[in-house]
Parts: structure tokens; C-alpha cells; sequence
């Protein structure tokens, strides 16, 4: 087994095909791993006026499930705003939901396995990653394609998980201009699809992006990660790759195309993600590319629909509505502040009366947003200011939000800002 080099191929189709390559500047290629075939995906990544493009994400049919910390982190790594890397298993059980998601990979060569870099589930049978992650470069900066890479989600100790399978990869999708150009940082990310379901099982995140900054600014971030060499910068600090690691925390750089948190990165975090939750969703925002400042890639919105369009393709029947909720939730709305409109997502693990209502800071009810039975599920609704501004007067300013049901009641707080 080997690598299939791409100059060849690439030089050939774009002197036969120069109008289908060019068409469009953020073309997908996928090349299939068992017939070493390219294929162009046109695909039509118009730009959405949306704030904030997500997709679906799945707790998976495995029990267990594991709360995130959504508080900033006391004990930051130097001038961090993140924690330095940890055992995962010191804070969560390795095969509960969400850390059973991240995947290690590793690359099979002449029957031997060598270890390569870290990923994370985003459907049944897609890993997202790096692109330099599946595959290597040659001395013009163009990628030849592995031909044998092995998937497994919640490696730990050394050891696979024999909860769940592991896969290979059957075939890479990635930018088309970061592969038949050199080398990309702003492109160097990648979809997998797997030979098998593992998703359906352990779950899978979604992938997001927020046009607005202070959404990467103002929130905690998560990650999990197979860091595999003694760090660059702390000789004491001594990792191989065969354990999953953790930390979270605020970010200390937020740019068009990167997300940095000012700690050295260790080869084999590279595909690894950078992920948003308030615990009742959970989107990975970017990719680990750079060990300096451990700088991810940021999912734009160009790289967004572009790979939402794979995924949905794909998508799996099960939803998360399938799925019953263990606990009350109610999520921070989002986006918060905002103008006119924020979405409140919420969870009921059994059927009984919601009531959901705003209400301004002296306590005068603004609106029942929800006043009935709900079966189990998770749910969201829009709250939108315009809708009562003649007869309210709304204005700006900070307003509550209360979700009841039963026993349970939990309240919290959105800005208008007009």
C-alpha cells in the first residue's frame, strides 16, 4: 500500500478540461480510495444571509452522555485563555457522548500501522480533518493521497474501544485550488467518508460558523485531541499519541480564517476540533493546522456549505427529535445580543406542560412564547422584537426568558440592542 501521486492527473485534466476546473473557484474533489479515481463535485456553496449555518448533530445510540464546563477555566496555560492538554478520562468516561466522537487515525503501510493525526465525526460515516492529514506533499507543495487510513473513535490508553467499530476511509473530499495548486493553509481541511456506520452508534457533532466575532470571542471552546511527540516547547512535556487528550477555554485570537489560543500544539492534534456547546448542541467551529499558537482553521461560510452539502446528502435518517433528552435544558439564545430576532433552545426528557415566556426586567410578562403539553424532545423557537414593538414598546435593553415544566424552572437573560 502506498500513496497515488496527483501531478499527473492534475496537469492532464486541467490542459483537457480547463473550464470545468476553473467554473468555479470553491469546486469539491473527492478521490476514491479503492479506484484511485477523482471526481469533480460541483457543487453550489452560495453564501447564506443567515448569522449563524449549522448542521445536524447526534448523541448517538450509546448510552452515556457527559456535561461540558461552560464557565472560563481558572487554571489557563501561561498567557492562555485555554487549559494545557490533560487525560481525557481524568474529567469524562472516554465512551460517553462527546468525547466517543473523536477519532484517531492512523495510516496502514506495508502491514505495519503508523500513527498520523486526530478527527472528529460530523456524520454516521464522515470524519472531518485536516487535508494534510490524508495525505503528504511533495517538493511543489501538491498532495499525493494515502491509500489506507484507519478510523477509530474513542482510542484510549492504547487501547480501540470495543464498543464500538473502527473503519477505513473509502474516499477524500477537499478544495479543489488546495490540491491541484500548492499547498493551502486556508483550504487545508477534509471530509472522510467511512467505509462503515460508526456514527450511528457513537454520535457525531455537527460543524458551524458565525458571522459575528464576538461568538468566537465570548465563548467557551472545547477539544479533544491525540497529541503524539514530547512538546516542542517543554521537553517534560512527553506525549505518543496513544491516549486522548482534553482542554477548553477562551480564545485569544479570533481573524478571518484562524482561531488561536496561544498554546504550542503538539504533532498529531493536527485535524483535531475546536467545539462549541452549551450542552444541548454541539458544532466543531474549525481544525487544528499550525502548532504555533495552536491555530485552527476557521469554518467559513465558503467552507461551510460547501461540506454541508456532503453531509446533508448523506445525512442520516436518525435525528436528534428520535432521540429522548436525559435531563431539562435550557439553552443560552442565540444570537445574544441581538436585533431583531434569537433563538431559545430547550429539552424535556417527558411529556408534560412548557410554559416559555419573556419578560422585562420589572417582571411584566412580554409574551408567552410556549403554553402547552410537549412530548419529550428537543426544541426551539424564535423570539422576534419586531413582532410586539407597537404594541409592547420594546426597546432595547435586557429582557428574561423562563422555561417551566413541572418542578422544574430555570431562567435566563437576552440584550436587545437595536
Amino acid at each position: 500500500m502506498g500513496k497515488i501521486g496527483l501531478n499527473r492527473f492534475v496537469f492532464l485534466y486541467i490542459s483537457l478540461f480547463p473550464s470545468l476546473i476553473f467554473a468555479q473557484l470553491d469546486t469539491l474533489i473527492s478521490y476514491d480510495v479503492k479506484t484511485n479515481k477523482f471526481n469533480i463535485l460541483d457543487i453550489k456553496t452560495t453564501v447564506s444571509p443567515s448569522n449563524f449555518g449549522y448542521t445536524t448533530w447526534n448523541y448517538g445510540k450509546s448510552p452515556g452522555r457527559d456535561l461540558l464546563t461552560l464557565t472560563p477555566p481558572l487554571n489557563t496555560h501561561g498567557n492562555s485563555g485555554f487549559t494545557y492538554m490533560s487525560p481525557a478520562k481524568n474529567f469524562f468516561n472516554v465512551s460517553n457522548y462527546p468525547a466517543r466522537t473523536a477519532v484517531k487515525i492512523f495510516y496502514v503501510k506495508n502491514d505495519s500501522i503508523k500513527q498520523k493525526c486526530s478527527g472528529i465525526l460530523v456524520e454516521k460515516e464522515y470524519v472531518l480533518t485536516n487535508c494534510h492529514c490524508i495525505g503528504s506533499y511533495d517538493k511543489n507543495g501538491r498532495i499525493e493521497f494515502y491509500d489506507s487510513l484507519l478510523f477509530v473513535p474513542a482510542y484510549d490508553n492504547g487501547l480501540e474501544n470495543n464498543l464500538f467499530k473502527k473503519s477505513f476511509g473509502v474516499s477524500y473530499i477537499t478544495f479543489k485550488e488546495h490540491i491541484t495548486n500548492s499547498w493551502n493553509p486556508d483550504k487545508d481541511i477534509a471530509l472522510v467518508k467511512l467505509e462503515q456506520d460508526l456514527g450511528t452508534k457513537t454520535g457525531w457533532v455537527g460543524i458551524a460558523y458565525a458571522k459575528d466575532e464576538m461568538f468566537y470571542k465570548n465563548n467557551i471552546f472545547h477539544k479533544f485531541s491525540y497529541p503524539g511527540v514530547t512538546a516542542f516547547d517543554d521537553s517534560t512535556k512527553k506525549f505518543n499519541g496513544d491516549t486522548l487528550y482534553y482542554n477548553y477555554g477562551k480564545l485569544n485570537l479570533v481573524t478571518k480564517n484562524w482561531l488561536e489560543f496561544n498554546i504550542y500544539g503538539v504533532p498529531g492534534q493536527s485535524g483535531s476540533s475546536l467545539f462549541y456547546t452549551d450542552n444541548s448542541a454541539f458544532y466543531s467551529v474549525g481544525t487544528s493546522v499550525w502548532s504555533s499558537n495552536s491555530a485552527h482553521l476557521r469554518i467559513t461560510p465558503e467552507i461551510f456549505y460547501a461540506f454541508k452539502s456532503i453531509l446533508e446528502k448523506d445525512a442520516s435518517n436518525i435525528t436528534n427529535s428520535n432521540l429522548l433528552p436525559d435531563n431539562y435544558h435550557l439553552a443560552d439564545a442565540y444570537p445574544n445580543p441581538f436585533n431583531p430576532s434569537t433563538t431559545i433552545s430547550y429539552s424535556i426528557p417527558k411529556t408534560e406542560h412548557v410554559t416559555l415566556t419573556v419578560f422585562d426586567m420589572l417582571g411584566r410578562e412580554i409574551v408567552k412564547l410556549i403554553d402547552e403539553v410537549k412530548q419529550a424532545g428537543n426544541y426551539k423557537i424564535t423570539f422576534n422584537a419586531r413582532q410586539f414593538e407597537q404594541s409592547k414598546e420594546l426597546s432595547s435593553g435586557v429582557y428574561f426568558y423562563r422555561l417551566q415544566c413541572g418542578n422544574y424552572s430555570r431562567t435566563k437573560k437576552i440584550i436587545l440592542m437595536k
